[in-house]
């Protein structure tokens, strides 16, 4: 599978020999563009809602993710994530998901619905957290993305 980074210019002279090696810069969710990502619905007066609500929120808090897409050609993406234009693009081709599970790396590809994502009651914190993390509205489906979620607090580095 080839998947696309778009990086400002700025970001690729930090990173570029990471990236020579493989390894990419894994964000907070707390860091995306969107204010609306990551975010999810809930009733509040039904039982645990709030309780489940705040343990969703923790459990996004324990994974950092990478964003990367699948089409390189789409105007607004060279806006929105290659610093208007002015940044470049990596394609990164991924045929080893064996090498992902190893280094606890999910891949996935992000669903984009209509509506801010609601609490599903039968899965839990955890899986919900990854689900929320994968999910944008849906004026952002030209995106075309994938989402790596790596297990770890703290935004850094990783091999994918």
């Amino acid at each position: 599978m080839i998947l696309y980074k778009f990086l400002s210019d700025k970001n690729f002279k930090k990173y570029w020999k990471s990236y020579l090696a493989g390894q990419f810069y894994f964000a907070s969710w707390r860091d995306f563009n969107d204010p609306m990502e990551g975010f999810f619905s809930y009733v509040a007066n039904r039982p645990n809602q709030s309780t489940t609500a705040w343990n969703i929120t923790n459990q996004k808090d324990k994974f950092t993710v990478l964003c990367m897409a699948q089409d390189l050609s789409h105007m607004l993406m060279w806006s929105h994530y290659a610093k208007d234009h002015k940044g470049v693009c990596l394609e990164v081709e991924l045929d080893d998901d064996q090498r992902l599970s190893a280094n606890n790396i999910l891949v996935e590809k992000v669903k984009y619905p209509n509506r801010i994502p609601a609490l599903v009651s039968h899965m839990s914190s955890q899986e919900q957290a990854k689900r929320m993390l994968t999910r944008k509205l849906y004026f952002w489906r030209y995106e075309k993305e994938y989402r790596f979620l790596a297990q770890s607090t703290r935004p850094g580095l990783h091999q994918v």
